[in-house]
């Protein structure tokens, strides 16, 4: 667990985990640099409770300081929590218990998120995923599905064999600092899961804090991470063989959905300090990207619709270049989650 600058959310988010029915554990704090108390807090838990180990070191961002606790631990699998969020109870016995009898590399679980402002709960969603145990022949079948179902876009809703991670030099890649690191990391993973399992029921509990999660946070090094993030997904399609040419409308979905619909969001963020016509002039480079397909704009509209009403708007937009339109749409987007 990563923990920086935590103020009153850590104590929550620790003793979800030391409560665990499963005793036999090892709870890695990660002090990032705190300056608020948080370091010293962090000491107290490890002198109170012996499976408590703390690192401490100057700040270095959220993928150096899971990295950090990659390299001390000594469990047969490794889990993360955020230092503001919950486990909640059986996670780590259930999650173990099923690893061992299916012998997975990787068991997710599902998951409910939470938004706050001010503290006060301003939406509520359940991530609910389809149980089901995956060969690597069956992971490739069904990667788009598993996608899809957002089961491979987080990384605390899920346990990981450490030996995986060590043998594949499997760690987060530091040069994201607010969000993407997760999708990067489960990827690079993905190529060398021999058995995942996917459990229906909810074991994490995650907490959007608007204006304390630096996951909604602007920068402009979102931009290039979020394309660097993308050619990370294409890198794990290309090494499972997946080929497109067979899939196109469920590529089609995926590049709408992780990440052409980011980058939307990014350059209509009125934080982002360029001018009207610059926005557009992006949107039309992000139009010709050479990893776009030819045939990406050969769907008819109404098909996307089928699938999802926003990926078919945003699709709408994008195909006929009503550009101003699509900055428009993604500007509402970001008022209405409250993100600006």
């Amino acid at each position: 667990m990563p923990v920086y600058n935590t103020g009153k959310y850590m104590y929550a988010a620790v003793n979800s985990i030391l409560t665990q029915s499963l005793r036999d554990i090892e709870l890695v704090l990660v002090d990032d640099g705190s300056t608020d108390g948080t370091s010293e807090k962090s000491d107290v838990y490890s002198q109170k409770d012996s499976r408590v180990v703390v690192i401490h070191q100057k700040n270095a961002g959220i993928s150096n300081a899971r990295n950090a606790g990659i390299d001390v631990a000594k469990g047969e699998y490794i889990a993360f929590c955020d230092h503001d969020d919950m486990f909640l109870p059986g996670l780590l016995e259930n999650a173990y218990s099923v690893a061992c009898q299916t012998e997975s590399d990787v068991v997710k679980f599902s998951r409910e998120q939470i938004w706050l402002k001010d503290e006060k709960v301003i939406r509520e969603a359940k991530y609910i995923y389809v149980d089901g145990v995956y060969s690597e022949q069956e992971i490739k079948e069904n990667f788009f599905l598993l996608v899809e179902s957002r089961t491979l876009t987080a990384i605390w809703d899920g346990i990981y064999k450490r030996k995986l991670l060590l043998d594949n030099e499997i760690h987060f890649d530091e040069a994201y600092k607010y969000g993407g690191e997760d999708v990067d990391f489960t990827m690079k993973l993905l190529k060398h899961t021999n058995k995942l399992t996917v459990l229906s029921t909810i074991y994490y509990r995650h907490y959007k804090r608007i204006g304390f999660s630096s996951s909604t946070k602007f920068d402009v090094v979102r931009i290039s991470n979020t394309t660097r993030f993308f050619q990370t997904i294409l890198s794990t399609i290309n090494s499972l063989e997946i080929n497109i040419e067979e899939c196109r409308m469920d590529f089609t979905l995926l590049l709408l959905r992780q990440y052409l619909s980011h980058m939307f969001v990014l350059y209509a963020n009125p934080k982002y300090q360029i001018t009207y016509m610059d926005r557009i002039k992006n949107l039309e480079a992000l139009y010709n990207a050479d990893f776009i397909p030819a045939w990406f704009y050969k769907h008819k509209t109404c098909t996307i619709l089928r699938k999802s009403k926003k990926m078919g708007l945003l699709y709408f937009l994008l195909k006929y270049k009503m550009y101003g339109c699509l900055l428009l749409s993604s500007l509402i987007y970001l008022k209405k989650e409250k993100r600006i």
